[in-house]
């Protein structure tokens, strides 16, 4: 059967009485939906799992886009300045069977680099807070000072800035930051 070419006043009138129509038959539409949905599930499941393992690498390309505005190849390139390894352990290794993370600043879309599995989630985990991240490496630090019964941890912290402080300020001011911005303050 031949395709009718309608002119733009016969599309005009379909398009006015289809959405009459369907206003008109509104629930009517939406039950029929619904019954194909429920009466289908396993089918639509099953489409939807093929067309994911047909389709992975393109998935992960619009959520990469989604996400961050960045392409595949461009996280591919990232990970390639990075030596093919994670900007934080090192570790050749993505820790994850869906490869490596994307690590970005909370509330943007702005990449600062590829992680493996572990660092990601421990940088997450502390809610991407520069001085939080120190407090956690001085923790850790002193815990080996402890354990070793060292006096000091070298040059990293002075004695008077060991203690850890709850308010972010007041671990700012400890650190020598100013006003809040990550760095060393130039005393």
């Amino acid at each position: 059967m031949a395709r009718q070419i309608l002119t733009e006043a016969q599309r005009t009138r379909e398009a006015e009485r289809d959405h009459a129509w369907y206003q008109a038959n509104k629930e009517r539409k939406s039950e029929t939906g619904r019954a194909w949905y429920r009466a289908n599930k396993e089918r639509r499941l099953e489409k939807g799992r093929a067309w994911n393992e047909l389709n992975r690498e393109r998935k992960a390309g619009m959520s990469l886009k989604r996400k961050y505005n960045i392409t595949l190849q461009d996280k591919m390139r990232l990970l390639e300045e990075q030596g093919g390894v994670c900007a934080v352990c090192g570790s050749g290794e993505p820790g994850y069977t869906n490869g490596w993370h994307t690590d970005h600043i909370q509330g943007t879309k702005f990449v600062r680099g590829i992680l493996c599995r572990g660092c990601n989630t421990h940088i997450g985990g502390l809610g991407d807070d520069t001085v939080g991240l120190l407090q956690a490496a001085l923790y850790v630090a002193r815990g080996e000072r402890k354990m070793r019964g060292l006096q000091e941890v070298g040059a990293l912290v002075p004695q008077d800035r060991d203690a850890p402080v709850a308010d972010r300020a007041q671990r700012q001011e400890a650190f020598g930051w100013v006003e809040g911005v990550p760095g060393p303050s130039t005393e």
